[in-house]
């Protein structure tokens, strides 16, 4: 669409010089108005679909380096929360994550536990749900709990609703 665009301004100053020259001149003027019109038509197309180039201002290096200044940060206030909630009710958590897509937002917060979230009754790992809840609401943007999920011996044991983050299913 480049070439079209390019041919497209070219057609539009050589019949904008035609009509201008058509209006001082007993030339008809159908014919300059109609490829002035057409020029301008297609002029409109190709800056409507040609893709905007992509920014060089902002070096890929740089953005990386914000990420991972933003993770280390969001790591820190985890850790922080996680001592905070953590408690005799939830005394099977062992550490609480966090992972970031590379253009810096949340992909989720994942909170490890030991092998015994099998021997756990309903009850209690709703305890642990609730935890990872409110781990969760310091990082939500406009009131939407990011993707949470409960890690147990290489395994995800419960998540969070890929529709509703707020609700939860356990799976094991």
């Amino acid at each position: 669409m480049f070439y079209t665009g390019l041919v497209a301004t070219l057609t539009l100053i050589i019949s904008f010089f035609w009509l201008l020259y058509s209006f001082f001149t007993a030339q008809p003027k159908r014919f300059p108005l109609i490829l002035f019109a057409s020029a301008s038509f297609f002029l409109f197309l190709s800056f409507a679909i040609v893709p905007k180039a992509p920014s060089t201002f902002s070096d890929e290096s740089t953005v990386k380096k914000q990420v991972t200044e933003l993770s280390d940060k969001a790591q820190t206030k985890l850790s922080n929360l996680f001592t905070k909630y953590h408690n005799e009710e939830t005394a099977h958590a062992k550490a609480a994550s966090i992972s970031f897509y590379p253009d810096g937002q949340i992909r989720h917060i994942q909170l490890d536990v030991s092998d015994k979230w099998h021997t756990l009754t309903a009850t209690e790992k709703a305890n642990y749900l609730t935890f990872l809840e409110k781990i969760g609401q310091a990082f939500s943007d406009n009131k939407r709990l990011p993707f949470l999920q409960i890690h147990s011996e290489q395994e995800v044991v419960a998540r969070s609703g890929a529709q509703n983050s707020a609700s939860f299913h356990i799976f094991k």
